[in-house]
């Protein structure tokens, strides 16, 4: 048995680990504006931010009324979370010069994300760029109950606004139905199994083990598609991923004291256009049949792009149509490696065993491209790179805006509030959105990605290999997926926000 780290359960916060996985998220931006009072206002809220233990609890609370028959159970309390822009830091007097993370440090509106630009600074966004709307703080408030998020809100504003802040976005998200995001497809399948202990006892994991311990994939994943991942990948002060993924790596030591047992967060607000998104699909359909002399629907052209059908069906496992038995299938649904196989699985469900159908390899991506979204942005092998578990990110996001509904007027303002957690935003969330989504000769090769990838000038492409290899073109930047703000942060354990106001460390 591989021996894992024991978590500092009551100081990460609990949207880091385990995740708020709420039916509703509120963030509040903030500008400092008095910074003692405004280090006073933050420090006296500490004990107000939700932890991993007081989060795993909560979640295992709702788990056993669901399974209980409850089918309304819920949180129906205040979640809140907290992080810091670098002008927080260096209000409230916290070292952060030796900090290596330079996109954490320049702004997110300096990364190279192809976004569009004007006279070298991002166009449309509403947040976060230019410097009156970028937030020195970033609130995270969560429940499974609008009026609680949204009365929670008021208040915290109000308290705020007399605290040294001023709110300067407010914007709340919302799960949509069956879970999916504004394109219709299912979301927040694939998320990766964090190593460590909830307490000193050996068997007390934060991620559920569900492979019979006789199965060779046992230490390794902690059920089908779910690679164990030691969490020093999105936390100072703990050990790090080697090549081998059952040796502990070196500890990711921070920078700085008040770092430990903290993660960068990264957000970005993306607006979804989804009648731009049925054009594409119908050009890139009639592009795909001519080149492969048959018919290319809309529908099986758009699983190519995402790499899964609406109901989550992976197109590796039922290229031609969905499977709802898989979709339905927890341990099926994201069971599949790309470049190997996946023999059998053999699990072990509250005692009772479980074999799960394997999945063979898909090499030469001829039943998911390698320009999908879901290959692009989680190869789940060796990359160019090096191991793909090395740029998983925890991601936290949710959609916002109403539901798309056909024939509606056009102008409604939707997409997704793309959150994410990692303990290297230029390593992780930079490796994945800039050098793989916007780049046609990685990971794999084969095209952009179709879906979420950015070019300011010239175009697209992406190749299908079948019978013959049919390259799709799509001219001009992404229309469908559109950046309008974001930002990088840092989400400090929480009695580090409780030391504010006192003496640097």
């Amino acid at each position: 048995m591989i021996a894992e780290p024991q978590l500092a359960v009551d100081e990460i916060q609990g949207n880091i680990l385990p995740g708020f996985g709420t039916r509703c998220l509120l963030l509040l931006g903030l500008k400092i504006e008095k910074s003692v009072e405004a280090a006073a206002t933050l420090s006296r809220l500490a004990p107000r931010i939700t932890t991993l233990r007081q989060m795993n609890g909560l979640r295992e609370f709702r788990r056993n009324r669901l399974r209980a028959g409850d089918r309304g159970a819920g949180i129906d309390c205040l979640l809140l979370n907290v992080a810091l822009a670098p002008a927080a830091l260096k209000a409230f007097g916290l070292r952060f010069e030796s900090i290596p993370e330079t996109p954490f440090l320049a702004g997110m509106a300096k990364a190279d994300l192809q976004d569009p630009q004007v006279a070298g600074q991002p166009t449309g966004w509403v947040v976060g760029d230019p410097e009156e709307r970028s937030p020195d703080v970033f609130l995270i408030l969560a429940s499974d109950s609008v009026a609680i998020v949204e009365s929670g809100a008021e208040a915290l504003v109000h308290l705020l606004n007399a605290g040294g802040y001023r709110c300067i976005y407010r914007e709340r998200g919302d799960r949509l139905p069956n879970n999916i995001e504004h394109f219709g497809f299912r979301d927040d399948i694939s998320q990766p199994g964090v190593r460590g202990l909830l307490s000193a006892r050996p068997d007390d994991y934060l991620t559920r083990r569900l492979f019979d311990a006789a199965d060779p994939r046992a230490e390794e994943f902690a059920r089908p598609g779910q690679p164990l991942i030691w969490p020093g990948q999105f936390l100072y002060g703990y050990p790090t991923l080697l090549d081998d993924p059952l040796v502990p790596g070196p500890i990711a030591e921070p920078p700085h004291a008040w770092m430990a047992n903290g993660s960068y967060l990264v957000f970005r607000r993306l607006k979804q256009d989804v009648s731009e998104f049925q054009t594409f699909l119908a050009n890139g359909a009639a592009q795909a049949s001519t080149g492969l002399n048959r018919t290319v629907s809309p529908e099986e052209f758009a699983a190519w792009v995402v790499g899964r059908w609406p109901d989550g069906t992976p197109v590796d496992r039922s290229p031609h149509a969905p499977d709802p038995a898989v979709a339905a299938d927890d341990e099926r649904v994201n069971f599949f490696a790309f470049g190997t196989d996946e023999p059998d699985a053999a699990l072990r469900i509250d005692g009772v065993p479980r074999t799960v159908p394997g999945c063979p390899a898909d090499l030469f991506a001829l039943r998911c491209p390698h320009f999908a979204h879901i290959r692009k942005v989680n190869p789940r092998g060796p990359t160019d790179q090096g191991p793909a578990a090395a740029f998983r990110m925890l991601r936290r996001g949710i959609p916002y805006g109403p539901l798309w509904q056909p024939g509606e007027a056009p102008g409604a303002d939707r997409g997704l509030l793309f959150l994410a957690y990692m303990r290297s935003p230029s390593r992780q969330f930079l490796t994945v959105n800039a050098t793989w989504a916007n780049t046609a000769n990685a990971p794999e090769g084969h095209g952009h990605d179709l879906l979420i990838g950015q070019v300011r000038v010239g175009s697209r492409t992406a190749e299908r290999l079948e019978s013959v290899a049919v390259t799709v073109t799509v001219p001009g930047p992404n229309s469908w997926v559109i950046p309008t703000g974001g930002g990088f942060y840092f989400a400090p354990a929480r009695s580090e926000i409780a030391k504010l106001g006192s003496d640097p460390t």
